[in-house]
Parts: structure tokens; sequence; C-alpha cells
């Protein structure tokens, strides 16, 4: 993850720039960037991927203002679920 952004994984907070396993069934949360620090974007790396989602243009990142690309061409929302194999 870039930048100084809250980290949850099941309630317990993890720090950033580091890396951590995510259990079948766990809650990962990414919440805002702290208070006091600068920056607008995260990044989340995912060994193995996201098989569920299709590439467009070689890449699974989303336009939402286009509506393409990534989770169904949309923003991640807090209801938002993805399948990691």
């Amino acid at each position: 993850m870039a930048g100084d952004i809250e980290i949850f994984l099941d309630g317990k907070a993890q720090a950033p720039y580091s890396r951590f396993a995510v259990a079948a069934g766990s809650t990962l949360k990414i919440g805002k960037i702290a208070d006091g620090k600068r920056g607008c974007r995260a990044y989340l790396a995912i060994k193995g991927g996201l098989p569920g989602i299709p590439e467009w243009l070689g890449s699974k990142s989303t336009s939402a203002a286009l509506g393409l690309g990534g989770y169904q061409g949309e923003q991640l929302a807090q209801t938002s679920r993805l399948a990691i194999c």
C-alpha cells in the first residue's frame, strides 16, 4: 500500500508498507489516509492476482469515469466482494 493508509485485517490494524497473509473468510478494510498525512492513492498487490476480474487493455485497473475495466467498471465500495484464489 502506498501512503499512510489505515489498514485493518479482521479488525486488527496492519502496518502500511507491509505484507501479510489474509486467510479465507477474512475481511480486509482499507480505510482513509491517516490524519495529518498527504496522498490520494493506495495500491494493493495480491499474489496470484484477481482471477475473476477480466483484463481491459492489458490491465485490471478501472476507469470509473468511463465505466470500463476492473471490477464491473466501477469503483470498489464498502459492500464489494472480490474472489481471491
